[in-house]
């Protein structure tokens, strides 16, 4: 067969293999299938950075959301429980698990550093930023800032009650149990 006929007695259906190897419906579609992606190749090839920085940015939102969801999904499933114990009994003396590994000092810092997490601390800074906004008269900003934040409230609020599990019992001393912190 000469490169570029058609055999139909080949296949019925017009389905055919030429030469080159591509399979091509009449010998139209595949070359049309190939030059079109070849086209769109090149296009993306040819975007610049303001094209690109927006569909980058897309992308790694959209990964991180999934991979925050299949996290939850882990969490909610207790398959993360052994690994949070073992995490949390590396930072413990094997001997006495109520006193953790380093100076005193650490132990303090670290319970302070986690106390600026707390809602009242979250709402004492969104307030002051609310506050010098609306003195800056940036009332759009303003409102983002206040709906972002009652938003994430939310959604933190909703995935704490959707991954309910037990508490580790890997940490043992009797401040942060009074206080209810991870120690």
């Amino acid at each position: 067969m000469v490169p570029g006929t058609i055999d139909r007695a080949a296949d019925p259906r017009g389905n055919h293999s030429d030469n080159s190897g591509m399979w091509t419906i009449d010998g139209v579609l595949m070359p049309m299938i190939a030059k079109a992606c070849r086209r769109q190749l090149a296009r993306v090839l040819n975007l610049g950075w303001k094209q690109v920085v927006p569909l980058l940015s897309l992308l790694a939102t959209v990964s991180i959301v999934y991979l925050f969801i299949e996290l939850t999904d882990e969490v909610i499933e207790g398959d993360t429980q052994r690994f949070d114990e073992w995490v949390l009994r590396s930072l413990r003396h094997p001997d006495f698990p109520a006193v953790p590994v380093g100076p005193p000092w650490l132990r303090e810092a670290g319970m302070d550093l986690t106390a600026l997490g707390s809602p009242i601390v979250l709402s004492l800074v969104v307030v002051g930023v609310l506050g010098f906004m609306l003195l800056e008269k940036r009332y759009a900003v303003m409102w983002l800032t206040l709906g972002s934040t009652l938003g994430g409230s939310r959604t933190r609020d909703s995935v704490i009650s959707l991954a309910r599990r037990p508490r580790s019992t890997a940490s043992i001393g009797s401040r942060c149990r009074k206080y209810g912190l991870y120690c």
